[in-house]
């Protein structure tokens, strides 16, 4: 009997691999600029896919957009700001990880309670709260 296709959750979403071989072509720590994306909804959705292929790639990339006058890579400060042409962009950076911690060390620091996002933090009671919103249990584990 011949093999079926394979199942959809194991599929790869790989539609901004295109973006990401771009970047690496031009060069690691080269900063790669995506200009003319019509929407907000659309430039979140290409900034999620380049996260999600550099991630099949295991490299590091990070993605920055201008708002309120600033570069900034926090997704509190989404959708980025109108370029003059009414259009949106997104600079595309991929790195090493070892470029990628030293970059995040030398903009924040050692002090991880500086961090956006503290992989080590203990739980709190807004993460609870948050979790729960999601459907989610204490340890944030989906209730059966």
């Amino acid at each position: 009997m011949p093999k079926g296709p394979p199942a959809p959750w194991t599929s790869r979403d790989c539609r901004f691999d295109h973006v990401v071989a771009a970047a690496i072509d031009q060069g690691f720590g080269k900063p790669l600029t995506y200009t003319g994306i019509e929407t907000p909804e659309r430039a979140h959705d290409i900034k999620n896919g380049i996260y999600r292929c550099s991630r099949h790639r295991g490299i590091s990339t990070w993605v920055e957009w201008l708002h309120s006058g600033r570069t900034t890579t926090k997704s509190a400060d989404w959708p980025p700001d109108k370029s003059a042409d009414g259009t949106y962009s997104l600079v595309i950076n991929i790195g090493t990880k070892t470029q990628a911690r030293k970059r995040h060390i030398a903009k924040y620091g050692t002090d991880r309670a500086n961090w956006p996002y503290n992989p080590r933090q203990r739980k709190t009671q807004a993460d609870i709260d948050a979790w729960a919103e999601r459907g989610l249990d204490e340890k944030g584990h989906r209730r059966k």
